[in-house]
């Protein structure tokens, strides 16, 4: 994601002639098709909620920035593409729903799966299925009060405020992240 805060500061080493400069890059990571699918098969396999969901909650990406559209879009619809056919419902949560049209094709060609494309909506209800809620961006979602109860949330990119937002309004589902997991792989090895 091009979404990049950057933060500068200038600091002068006491009583020293030169100075430092000190960059903080804060960015989306971009994980690689392969790994999201692996996380996501490893989720469902290690989580009973995951394995028997009925339906598929994917909540797209914030778009920003015309870099970003081509590659994380194509990816996100590959990842849905290639999980949809597991599922009996599903509801993609985007502002873009005419850039999902190829991939409701597929999945209504290959699958006989409807896939809803809606944008973000404190009113927008999901039926109470066991339900899996896949999430690619970096905000809290208006219709997060709304996921069904039995429900596993599942978050590409963790973000402090959101995991709060997420943690007081679906308190009763419970959330993974790959950020969480590629932390605990990583001390393993370590």
């Amino acid at each position: 994601l091009q979404n990049i805060l950057q933060k500068k500061e200038m600091q002068r080493e006491p009583g020293g002639t030169w100075d430092a400069f000190l960059f903080c890059t804060w960015e989306k990571p971009d994980y690689p098709l392969e790994l999201m699918l692996r996380f996501y098969e490893g989720c469902r396999a290690e989580n009973e909620n995951a394995y028997r969901a009925q339906q598929l909650i994917f909540l797209e990406a914030e778009r920003e920035g015309s870099a970003f559209l081509e590659s994380s879009h194509e990816k996100e619809m590959t990842f849905v593409s290639e999980i949809c056919g597991t599922y009996n419902y599903a509801t993609v949560v985007t502002e873009n729903r005419e850039q999902w049209e190829a991939a409701v094709t597929y999945a209504y060609e290959e699958y006989g799966l409807f896939i809803r494309c809606v944008p973000d909506d404190g009113r927008l209800c999901f039926r109470e299925k066991k339900t899996l809620i896949i999430d690619m961006g970096s905000a809290g979602r208006k219709c997060c009060r709304n996921f069904p109860k039995d429900s596993v949330y599942l978050d590409f990119y963790e973000a402090e405020e959101k995991r709060r937002v997420i943690s007081v309004k679906c308190r009763e589902i419970p959330y993974l992240s790959v950020h969480n997991a590629l932390d605990t792989a990583l001390e393993d090895t370590v």
